[in-house]
């Protein structure tokens, strides 16, 4: 019982950080749109200790694309 809220709680806060990431870039993975901010870059994994266990949770890496963009400007 206890492995199968560990599980649930994991799947939650994961959906949770995913829904947050694409809320900050701007797009869901490998979806372009001219508002996105920031480019995925990978994950890190990160583990978090609950009362249901510990938790793997993979944290999106991201870059800003401010700079590219910018590079981009000198371009010909």
């Amino acid at each position: 019982m206890n492995d199968r809220v560990r599980v649930a709680t994991e799947s939650l806060y994961q959906e949770l950080i995913d829904a947050e990431a694409a809320a900050f870039i701007g797009a869901a993975p490998f979806e372009r749109t001219p508002d996105r901010v920031a480019q995925r870059n990978g994950t890190r994994l990160r583990t978090l200790a609950t009362t249901a266990g510990e938790l793997a949770l993979r944290i999106p890496k991201q870059f800003s694309l401010t700079i590219a963009r910018w590079l981009t400007t000198f371009s010909t």
